[in-house]
């Protein structure tokens, strides 16, 4: 009896090594290949504030960063001239994924002009 008590905790012993050195390379090879490759680690873009210039130049000066953008189509009332960019989505001077969209909101005219 002695000695099969000790074959069963030497093979349960056996059992939960190997289940446990079995976790331990799932979570490294996880941690180490899978999330990487999923996340892109490592590959990020500055993005500079274009909030303040004109449309063309924040264009410009995203585009030379391969950065992807939308403009929304409707413009909002602003001080800010006409066609001048009012908002950024995410904000500028930040790192971000290469690939996230930016969303810029553009100046309608002077707020002033819509006063009754």
């Amino acid at each position: 009896m002695n000695s099969l008590l000790k074959s069963w905790l030497r093979a349960l012993g056996i059992y939960f090594l190997s289940l446990s050195l079995l976790g331990v390379t799932a979570f490294w090879l996880m941690d180490a290949v899978v999330m990487p490759a999923y996340v892109h680690r490592g590959q990020e873009v500055f993005l500079p504030s274009v909030v303040g210039l004109p449309l063309s130049r924040a264009l410009d000066t995203l585009r030379a960063r391969n950065i992807p953008y939308t403009v929304d189509p409707v413009p909002v009332p602003s001080t800010s001239p006409e066609s001048t960019v009012v908002r950024q989505i995410p904000h500028g001077n930040i790192h971000i994924k290469r690939g996230r969209r930016v969303r810029l909101v553009i100046s309608k005219g002077t707020a002033v002009d819509l006063l009754p």
